[in-house]
């Protein structure tokens, strides 16, 4: 074992981390180490199903108004299917979760927002609906290409408008 990268303390030192390097080949060459292949079901199967996301949401709601304050539920967007997805750049997010593909990722996601719909119509909870909201207005220009999971800065100013809406047309603020 030698030490290769080092890591910036706190105090801007540097310290050596071990690390293990590929033996040498004959001629003194190294072997590059392939990188690690996550290690993934089959079949896609949800952490949490949509029975037991709409019992959470319930949860959320009862204990939110039991406390006195007032809940409201905001749909979550998903990103576009940009070209460095398509020219497979950046990890395919819907693999991780053994989809087959980007259409498949966005249908069950698209399950689960509907979900949430269902639940916040039929307990009378406010819904920023910021997923129907970035379909609306193209969400190219709220995603990063490089990331279809998180929106970019102005995505998130787009759904923290939203949620004030929400507020303001309950009355909730000013």
């Amino acid at each position: 074992m030698t030490t290769g990268w080092r890591r910036e303390s706190r105090d801007g030192s540097r310290e050596p981390l071990p690390c293990v390097r590929s033996p040498k080949r004959p001629g003194g060459s190294r072997r590059t180490a392939e990188p690690a292949k996550p290690v993934l079901p089959p079949v896609y199967r949800p952490r949490v199903d949509l029975d037991d996301f709409a019992f959470n949401l319930e949860a959320l709601v009862r204990t939110v108004r039991a406390r006195g304050a007032h809940p409201v539920l905001v749909t979550e967007p998903v990103g576009p299917l940009t070209e460095p997805y398509r020219r497979n750049e950046v990890m395919q997010t819907w693999a991780l979760n053994t989809f087959p593909d980007y259409d498949s990722y966005v249908a069950v996601h698209a399950r689960y927002n509907e979900r949430m719909r269902e639940v916040a119509s039929r307990l009378g909870v406010p819904l920023a609906d910021a997923d129907a909201e970035f379909e609306r207005r193209g969400k190219t220009e709220l995603f990063s290409p490089y990331d279809i999971v998180h929106p970019n800065e102005a995505g998130h100013a787009l759904i923290a408008e939203l949620i004030d809406e929400r507020l303001a047309a309950e009355g909730w603020v000013p």
